[in-house]
């Protein structure tokens, strides 16, 4: 598993190197991820209402020629 080091600077300690515990760096890292999924869809959640303006019925010729242009560009 590994021993730990004592690291000394004209005799007063300074650092230990040590091996790193896996379960816990496993842990964290699932809290981690975890944290920064719910930070991710709470962001997505909050910025859905910012675009309900984009559908609208005075918009709808967009739609019209975004379509058109996919047609052409296919055929």
């Amino acid at each position: 598993m590994g021993e730990r080091v004592l690291i000394t600077y004209r005799g007063e300690a300074v650092a230990v190197i040590s091996p790193m515990d896996q379960g816990a760096v496993h842990e964290a890292v699932v809290s981690e991820a975890k944290r920064a999924e719910q930070e991710t869809l709470g962001w997505l959640a909050a910025s859905e209402g910012a675009f309900s303006f984009w559908e609208n019925e005075d918009n709808a010729v967009w739609d019209e020629i975004g379509n058109r242009a996919a047609e052409g560009a296919e055929g």
